[in-house]
């Protein structure tokens, strides 16, 4: 596999400190925004906010750039819809940060009247004047991207359901049983699958009736590691998850990729999954616990 190079020199990912979005909802206090926003309508209010502050000494040394001639932009979009990417972006915010003044607060007023289905939280720090005395690799144009972080939380009432049964199986030991056809990717999510929980296994049942945390983390995870590891055994999972309509089972499959390896998709879980197979599945069971709700 080849190498990357980059045009220009950007910060490493700790070279921005910066803390969790914040959500308050209507007034209420505010808290850490969480993977899904509860208690969420179209009538909803949200304060969102954010602090971030540059690590300016560290800047300076990656970037290459005298400290005098460090100016940026914080520059946070937010978009709204369901697929890898937001179908419309409803509002975009930028605030300064220099050496001088490294660290900023970003506060977003939010009426909830066009958004759907999800947020998508982008926050880029980007350069805001041409550097002096800069290095042969600095960035130099207003705008260069030099950092960039992305959350993405679902809207309760908009995100897609786990489809889940029950019935009596053949195979009376076992918990449960993933129904499902790997030939039907397209397909729309409820649609393709359907988790069906063994009514002979009454102890698994009332697990599940009394939402039991544990149990239900392991139903997910099971299947999305069937669905993820059959999506990446398949001869071209970056096709069938660029092909995908929103809401399709592809398109759900690639939403987990995505989350579960940020900027790495396919490619690095993929790899995760040949080299260290125990790595990958406890990433699955984190994202379980995010879809466990």
């Amino acid at each position: 596999m080849g190498r990357v190079a980059f045009p220009f020199l950007t910060l490493l990912p700790d070279h921005v400190r910066a803390g969790p979005w914040r959500v308050s909802l209507n007034g209420k206090p505010e808290e850490d925004l969480k993977e899904t926003l509860d208690h969420w309508d179209y009538n909803s209010v949200l304060l969102l906010s954010r602090t971030l502050e540059l690590d300016t000494d560290a800047a300076v040394r990656q970037l290459q750039i005298d400290r005098d001639y460090l100016f940026g932009t914080v520059f946070v979009r937010i978009g709204t819809g369901e697929g890898r990417l937001p179908r419309l972006i409803v509002h975009s915010e930028a605030v300064p940060v220099s050496y001088h003044d490294p660290q900023c607060t970003v506060n977003i007023h939010l009426t909830s009247e066009r958004l759907a289905e999800a947020l998508h939280l982008v926050t880029d720090v980007v350069l805001a004047t041409r550097p002096e005395n800069a290095g042969r690799l600095s960035p130099r144009e207003p705008g260069c991207r030099i950092w960039s972080d992305e959350k993405k939380v679902w809207l309760e009432g908009e995100r897609p359901r786990f489809p889940m049964s029950t019935a009596p199986l053949e195979e009376a030991v076992s918990p449960w049983k993933l129904y499902w056809d790997p030939a039907y990717w397209a397909y729309d999510f409820h649609g393709a699958v359907n988790l069906v929980i063994n009514e002979r296994r009454e102890d698994i049942l009332e697990r599940i009736r009394n939402k039991d945390r544990l149990t239900l983390e392991a139903a997910l995870a099971d299947t999305i590691s069937q669905i993820l590891e059959t999506l990446l055994a398949a001869e071209d999972p970056e096709r069938i998850v660029a092909d995908a309509e929103p809401g399709t089972l592809a398109d759900v499959a690639g939403s987990w990729i995505e989350t579960m390896f940020p900027g790495g998709g396919i490619a690095a879980a993929r790899n995760q999954l040949e080299v260290d197979p125990g790595a990958f599945r406890a990433k699955v069971w984190t994202l379980a616990e995010i879809w466990e709700k």
